[in-house]
């Protein structure tokens, strides 16, 4: 008889106090709970590492200066033992108590090592951070494959660490999260175990609420990091090089969309961002030829 998978779930924290009066309360309606929860946090100068051990988490503190997207939970990775590493974010909230029996049932298929589940928009999130969810969480569910890559390129790697859970054993062939890159670590590990020959499947049935409203600077360092990420990553985009379609396909969906509700203002602010998106991502693709001062500031 197979004996049931266990997971752990993985919460890289800063400060994130203001998050857990609702994160806290929504993990422990999860049924059935994850065997560890391990809280790894960047030295929070308020009550987080507190709030987490009384709800009976495991919190483990690392210096602020040494985070890193992909360090800081391959670290954590290492102080669990459960089959399954389920990473969320401090502002990813469950929505429903079956997270964790939906993406375990996911994991039942033992050609899938990479589950990520279905994310919707914060209360208060903006007509652009609403539009982001919707655009890249469809409310139907999905496999993909190696075979996928050729059609739908990038996008067959697409997931996020905001709530994704990995195959350990899977995890731990493909080199872990890379940790010389900002940003994408999550994409960089999917590329990887779909080029091993394992599928990743994206779940709908089940779904936490997540959602940014980033400035104008906030969106522009995002995307010069992701483009740092992909100029150190030169064997990703060479799986898929045809890395602008699906933002040509986000820029006409959104702008269709707004027009649809009536939202003028929201399409010329959507022209500034999409325009400064781009022009940050491909900065970030040339970042080698930018001073050290200047790299760091944008």
């Amino acid at each position: 008889m197979t004996c049931p998978l266990t997971t752990a779930l993985i919460i890289p924290t800063l400060n994130a106090e203001g998050h857990f009066t609702r994160l806290l309360p929504a993990i422990k309606r999860l049924e059935p709970p994850p065997d560890e929860i391990m809280i790894i946090d960047s030295s929070s100068n308020d009550s987080t590492v507190e709030l987490a051990r009384a709800a009976g988490c495991r919190a483990v503190v690392i210096e602020r200066k040494e985070f890193g997207h992909g360090y800081a939970r391959n670290l954590a990775s290492t102080l669990v033992c459960s089959d399954i590493l389920m990473y969320m974010t401090q502002d990813a909230i469950p929505a429903d108590k079956n997270l964790v029996k939906e993406v375990l049932a996911a994991f039942a298929d033992t050609t899938i090592a990479h589950v990520f589940v279905r994310q919707t928009p914060h209360d208060d999130a903006t007509p652009s951070a609403a539009f982001s969810r919707h655009f890249n969480y469809p409310a139907h569910s999905y496999t993909r494959s190696l075979d996928d890559v050729m059609h739908l390129g990038l996008r067959a790697f697409f997931t996020s660490n905001s709530c994704a859970a990995y195959r350990r054993e899977v995890f731990e062939k493909v080199g872990r999260f890379p940790e010389n890159i900002p940003v994408s670590e999550d994409t960089m590990v999917a590329a990887r175990m779909l080029n091993t020959g394992y599928g990743l499947k994206y779940i709908a049935s089940t779904h936490v609420q997540h959602s940014h409203n980033y400035s104008l600077s906030q969106e522009f360092k995002r995307y010069f990091d992701i483009g740092v990420s992909h100029q150190l990553s030169p064997w990703y985009l060479s799986m898929a090089p045809n890395v602008g379609s699906e933002g040509r396909r986000y820029v006409k969906e959104e702008t269709a969309c707004f027009i649809k509700r009536r939202l003028w203002a929201q399409i010329a602010s959507a022209i500034i961002r999409n325009a400064l998106r781009l022009t940050a991502y491909r900065l970030g693709r040339h970042s080698n030829l930018l001073p050290l001062p200047i790299k760091k500031r944008l």
